[in-house]
């Protein structure tokens, strides 16, 4: 499988608005971390560009520049589904999104689907350990099989 770093401050996205002003490179956690659960999911690229133009379209983005989990559940065809809990059914991949302490607005790094112990930072893209941040306790999970 390939691996799918993507960084919400990439040259070509970076300054592409959500709503009201927020920017993907200062909003864009999220949204980049909705691309490589994707690309992951797909085992093929599927940038934050592309999820965020989909989200928009589908009305799936809130004023203050959050998304609605539903979003990515769409965009995969609904074959992932989302849950505060891990519930996998047999089969089934499972794919995290936890909210860490990062200056003064919540920041969303992706558990590494393939490395145990290690995230994917959308602010760089960077591949960290799970230990390099202090985390809130939110949680997301998605979880399905193609």
């Amino acid at each position: 499988m390939k691996n799918y770093y993507y960084s919400q401050r990439f040259p070509t996205y970076a300054n592409k608005p959500i709503a009201n002003g927020y920017v993907m490179a200062t909003h864009g956690c999220y949204i980049t971390d909705f691309a490589m659960i994707l690309s992951y999911f797909n085992n093929r690229p599927f940038y934050p560009d592309q999820i965020l133009e989909f989200l928009k379209h589908k009305n799936y983005v809130l004023p203050d520049a959050r998304v609605y989990n539903k979003g990515l559940e769409d965009a995969a065809g609904f074959k992932l589904r989302f849950d505060y809990n891990i519930t996998p059914k047999p089969g089934e991949h499972i794919y995290g999104i936890r909210q860490v302490y990062f200056g003064p607005i919540g920041h969303w790094v992706i558990d590494h689907p393939i490395i145990p112990d290690k995230v994917i930072d959308p602010y760089d893209g960077q591949v960290k350990d799970f230990k390099e941040f202090s985390y809130t306790g939110q949680v997301r999970f998605f979880m399905g099989k193609q």
